[in-house]
């Protein structure tokens, strides 16, 4: 995988990089498997619709496993990290207020980072019964070159043991020694001695404790409890939590997570959920590529300076969905947080089919502020307002014609986007309309139109001032004409204005296109385009020129992505071949003897006669024939089923068959 990006125009963050990602695995044998890796982002690389990369570093290794017998396992591994560029500033003070108000595209720029970590592991793994015994090789190289070239390099000898003591209790030990003359004082000595208690299955409560060593930073020792919960009280019940207790020098600490679902069915598609999760300690402090701080959002590539606080949720919701023609669901949750930094958010959704040809849907959304820093008598805090929008949407589709498509949608917002208020006045809110349709009156003509109109409105009167006013327009009209199989001619009109502030711009495109395959159009066009602004000279300009086209279907670049499933052509014709014939005997049951008077659903059958059938190739869901009743001539009726004894001809066994009327006693 490559990417690469360039940035420009912005002050301070002009840059240009690429990313790389290569990664290949292997089963060389059964008994072999080897993985390859290298993941690498300069530090100028600027992605901000993803977070799974941190700009600046270089990530690259291989792992090599290998099976010697049934109960021995090797495991040889190469890591190289590598981190550079500049770590996201950690803001504070009135830095955060300012940053809140104008938060820009880009993090501001923190510390230098300039730091590597070389690791090689060699380990051996062997299985005696139930006893598992580890013994392995770690070296680490660590540098720091922001920090004045500081190196530290460590080679340690890590053992540990397994043991079975109980089928619910389990024995774990693990000593890591360090070797050699020079340790890493990130990654001391230490002994490490726990148990493991599955109370329940899904229950386990863990009890280490850990001793230090060759080092002056870390504590003597930590005592530490865990217990790791994923149970489920009923089925519609489930609790799931991580809770640790560390003792060490700076006293009793906890870290973990607890959560809490369960789901009440009321009736056949009516369900209530209720929820409780409890985060018990931080999540702040260094890591390699900087530091991690309490903050409300992360800005372009920072996402590696979110820290995580203690908190609790609490959300109860609401769905039906037992309707396939109208579904909804509503949700309210309530976060609170350290530093009174509490939250409300509420959601409400629903869809529906108003008709064969309609569809409506519908949604709801509100909430606050979350990790913002309060000042004095929490007066920046309090001055956020709340920020809600209404959405509401029509689509229509005739499901047998697609003459005509159409798509038109609403929304109401408040404070959409981040403002500091004043509490109880200024307010900002927008109306968003949109309506676009697409109509094709035949297989050569094809005609496509949109229309945006928002509404805005300030009210800034805790200021003195009047409310402000902005509407701005965009529509949009294309045809297309199919010259042939592959060629078409396109013509296209586009307008924008803002009354208020007398912008007005327009523009026009004629355009040819070759259809290389069904799903890929190259294109050709001339466009002119006109804009009239106060701004500009003379409050006027025009420009034009050639423009190049692509246009590619997406289903084909996503493996059927957007498309449904064409159901498998239907037979018409119902053929069961000659090895496949069923004989009545395997259908019919044995116990009635219909010449006692017993009742038999193959009255038809003699004793010891054997009839195969052959169903007809006439429809999807065949109909069989009807059995003659006795008496009946054979040869006047071409349903009739012809029967013989099991010595005679298998040909006269065969089945001449009627559409019209279906076996009778058989099924």
């Amino acid at each position: 995988e490559y990417a690469q990006s360039s940035l420009s125009g912005t002050p301070g963050n002009n840059a240009n990089g690429s990313a790389y990602r290569i990664e290949a695995s292997s089963e060389f044998t059964d008994n072999l498997y080897g993985r390859a890796y290298w993941r690498s982002a300069d530090s100028g690389f600027s992605n901000t619709a993803t977070s799974s990369f941190r700009p600046g570093q270089t990530r690259y290794g291989a792992e090599l496993a290998a099976l010697l017998g049934q109960d021995t396992q090797i495991e040889f591994q190469f890591d190289q990290e590598d981190n550079r560029g500049t770590a996201p500033g950690v803001i504070t003070g009135f830095d955060a207020l300012r940053n809140l108000r104008t938060p820009g595209a880009f993090a501001p720029p923190g510390t230098p980072v300039d730091n590597s970590l070389t690791t090689l592991r060699a380990g051996l793994q062997q299985q005696f019964g139930d006893i598992t015994f580890d013994l392995g090789y770690v070296y680490r190289d660590r540098t720091d070159r922001r920090l004045g070239a500081q190196d530290f390099n460590s080679s340690q000898l890590v053992s540990g043991l397994t043991l079975p003591l109980a089928s619910n209790l389990t024995f774990r030990a693990q000593n890591e020694l360090n070797i050699g003359g020079s340790t890493d004082p990130i990654y001391p000595g230490r002994t490490v001695l726990g148990l493991d208690w599955q109370v329940l299955p899904e229950v386990t409560v863990r009890v280490a404790q850990q001793f230090f060593s060759d080092s002056d930073v870390a504590p003597d020792s930590i005592t530490s409890v865990d217990t790791l919960l994923d149970y489920d009280l009923s089925d519609n019940t489930q609790l799931t939590g991580r809770y640790s207790v560390l003792g060490g020098f700076n006293g009793v600490t906890g870290q973990g997570a607890l959560g809490l679902n369960h789901r009440w069915n009321i009736s056949p598609g009516l369900n209530v959920d209720l929820g409780y999760e409890r985060v018990i300690g931080e999540g702040l402090g260094l890591i390699g590529t900087g530091e991690r701080f309490v903050q409300p959002f992360a800005i372009g590539q920072s996402a590696s300076a979110l820290g995580i606080v203690p908190g609790s949720t609490y959300s109860i919701g609401l769905e039906y969905l037992d309707n396939s023609s109208f579904q909804a669901s509503a949700r309210a949750e309530y976060r609170d947080g350290q530093g009174g930094n509490d939250n409300t958010v509420l959601t409400a959704s629903l869809a529906g089919k108003l008709s064969p040809s309609l569809t409506a849907l519908g949604r709801f959304e509100y909430a606050n502020y979350a990790n913002q820093y309060n000042f004095v008598n929490n007066t920046f805090a309090s001055r956020l307002g709340n920020t809600s929008s209404f959405k509401l949407g029509l689509a229509y589709r005739n499901p047998n014609s697609d003459t005509f498509n159409g798509l038109l949608s609403y929304e109401f917002a408040t404070n959409p986007s981040i403002t500091l208020n004043t509490p109880g006045s200024d307010t900002i809110t927008e109306h968003t309309l949109s309506a676009e349709g697409i109509y094709a009156p035949g297989p050569r003509w094809e005609f496509y139109g949109k229309y945006g109109l928002r509404s805005s409105n300030a009210n800034l009167s805790s200021l003195g001032l009047s409310s402000v006013s902005n509407t701005i327009h965009l529509a949009q009209l294309r045809a297309a004409y199919r010259l042939g199989y592959r060629w078409d001619i396109v013509g296209e009109a586009r307008y924008i204005a803002q009354p208020s502030t007398n912008y007005y711009e327009s523009a026009l495109a004629l355009e040819t296109g070759y259809y290389v395959t069904p799903d890929l159009r190259l294109g050709v066009g001339y466009s002119f385009g006109a804009a009239d602004d106060r701004s500009f000279q003379n409050s006027y300009r025009d420009d034009g020129g050639f423009y190049l086209a692509a246009t590619f279907k997406v289903n084909e670049l996503f493996n059927g992505f957007g498309l449904q499933d064409v159901a498998p052509a239907q037979q018409t014709e119902a053929l069961v071949e000659r090895d496949e014939e069923i004989a009545v005997d395997d259908v019919c049951p044995e116990g009635v003897d219909p010449r006692g008077g017993g009742v038999d659903p193959c009255e038809n059958r003699e004793i010891g006669e054997t009839i195969f059938i052959q169903p007809s190739e006439s429809d999807i869901r065949p109909a069989l024939p009807a059995i003659s009743e006795p008496g009946d001539d054979a040869d006047n009726d071409a349903g009739a089923v012809q029967t013989a004894p099991p010595e005679a001809d298998s040909d006269a066994g065969a089945v001449q068959t009627s559409p019209s009327e279906p076996i009778r006693g058989l099924w």
